[in-house]
């Protein structure tokens, strides 16, 4: 069902609203240097500078690699911007940003170091593809397994290619997963409507005739 115009045009200008102030934090720390104060650090974390598990999301390499996930950041917004409440933005950039951090601290001890908001973007991207599930399957499905495929192919294969592209830095791929599967973990916790789609697909799966021959 077609939202009602006035709650469309609302939920459009709030969701421009989370996009200008992520810019603007973005901005901030990058004219700040924030690379010093902000970033992921596992020793200055470990000696108690907990508040890079969240900033270092909001830092970048360089300009190029900020205006990469701006870019990334606005044409998901834009994409499913009708699909979850604008709330759901900032709440699951924070959470899933504290999450990739700590799985980075518990599971990539190749990384002393990170910045960037690539692996919230994964988990937004996520968010925004199982919200259009239940409305939008075989669109939802496509979306995921491109994004999934890639997620697993740099994280499997190689990531060579991806790091080339970058200045200075390496790409760590692995905050691209524990950023999907942040994303996966949010939409099941928070969106009820997903919750019931999946619910009654396991119902009718349950319910039809495993002898049944077509």
């Amino acid at each position: 069902m077609n939202q009602p115009s006035e709650e469309i045009k609302r939920h459009t200008k709030a969701v421009l609203a989370i996009y200008i102030a992520l810019v603007l934090i973005c901005v901030m720390t990058q004219i700040t240097d924030g690379r010093e104060w902000a970033s992921y650090n596992k020793t200055l974390i470990e000696h108690g500078q907990w508040w890079r598990i969240l900033t270092a999301h909001f830092v970048h390499l360089d300009w190029k690699h900020y205006l990469l996930n701006m870019s990334g950041a606005a044409l998901c917004l834009f994409v499913f911007r009708h699909d979850i409440k604008p709330i759901h933005w900032p709440i699951s950039a924070i959470l899933i940003s504290i999450f990739s951090s700590l799985c980075m601290l518990t599971f990539a001890f190749d990384y002393s170091s990170y910045v960037g908001f690539s692996d919230t973007l994964y988990g937004w991207i996520f968010i925004g593809a199982l919200a259009m599930l239940p409305k939008e399957p075989k669109l939802a499905l496509i979306v995921m397994a491109i994004f999934g495929g890639r997620v697993t192919y740099e994280n499997i294969v190689s990531h060579s290619l991806i790091d080339s592209f970058m200045n200075e830095g390496k790409v760590a791929v692995e905050s691209h997963l524990f950023g999907t599967i942040g994303g996966i973990i949010y939409s099941l916790f928070f969106n009820k409507e997903l919750r019931h789609f999946l619910k009654h697909r396991v119902w009718r799966m349950s319910d039809s005739d495993p002898d049944q021959k077509s």
